[in-house]
């Protein structure tokens, strides 16, 4: 049995329908019940409430989950939001773990001034990275859509949840890379290093000698096999000699039996 406070289930509804314009009549004509009854069950005074398989609909309908509906772990899944500081402090957070770009964007609106007809210019914000900006972009262009509500909001929704799906690992330290792209990353850098004509800044040189990065570069060297469609297309065969070397040179790991892979004990590399 799901244990949930009725008063913010009927607030949570009437909020998500006024933010996307749903009226009473629409919601009933949609799961099947009278407005009448809609109107009963969301009015704060009574005690009423819709059944499990009326929240299933409602959610479908209004294009979000039934935990969202109920308000179930609303506070361990989002910080309540309850004035322009607290949005400001989201901002401060976020560029303390990935800069935002500050810059002057268009809005495609018109002013007449001085000059003429020109375009309203205001400040954006934006960041210098091509899977970010991919996300903005497509984001932007599904709110722009001319798809009617409800059907906007479901897409929206389902898409948003395939974007933190597909991200999920790619992580913060890692530039917004993946595993493999790290990996590729660092595979670069090592033959970099070994290049008399192009040395490593130092910042790059202390990426290579993280013992978290240099464990992954190893696991991914001995994992390349020359033949593969995938090591042909990234490399020459005389990258994968410098990568071998290289692993030999400055990589003191051992993969066990059981194929972990561990630091070579002192004295034995």
């Amino acid at each position: 049995m799901i244990n949930y406070d009725i008063s913010i289930m009927k607030n949570n509804i009437k909020s998500i329908m006024e933010k996307k314009n749903i009226k009473q009549t629409q919601l009933a004509n949609a799961i099947g019940i009278s407005q009448p009854q809609i109107s009963s069950v969301l009015n704060p005074k009574n005690s009423n409430s819709f059944t499990i398989s009326q929240l299933v609909s409602i959610a479908d309908y209004l294009g979000c989950s039934v935990d969202e509906i109920l308000g179930l772990n609303q506070n361990e899944k989002r910080q309540e939001l309850k004035s322009l500081s607290d949005i400001l402090n989201l901002l401060f957070e976020i560029d303390a773990n990935v800069e935002i770009q500050i810059g002057e964007c268009g809005t495609e609106e018109m002013e007449m001034g001085s000059n003429g007809v020109t375009e309203i210019k205001k400040t954006g914000l934006y960041f210098d990275n091509d899977k970010m900006d991919r996300v903005l972009t497509e984001w932007n262009d599904l709110k722009n859509s001319s798809i009617n509500e409800p059907l906007k909001s479901r897409i929206i929704e389902q898409w948003k949840e395939g974007i933190l799906k597909e991200y999920e690992n790619y992580r913060i330290e890692w530039d917004f890379r993946s595993e493999l792209e790290q990996c590729e990353y660092l595979a670069e850098l090592a033959l970099r290093q070994f290049s008399d004509n192009d040395p490593l800044p130092q910042t790059l040189s202390l990426e290579l000698s993280d013992r978290k990065n240099q464990k992954m570069l190893y696991k991914y060297i001995i994992n390349l096999d020359p033949t593969s469609e995938y090591t042909r297309k990234h490399y020459f065969y005389a990258d994968i000699e410098l990568l071998d070397k290289y692993k030999e040179q400055y990589l003191n790991f051992e993969v066990t039996p059981d194929g972990s892979i561990v630091d070579v004990p002192p004295g034995l590399d």
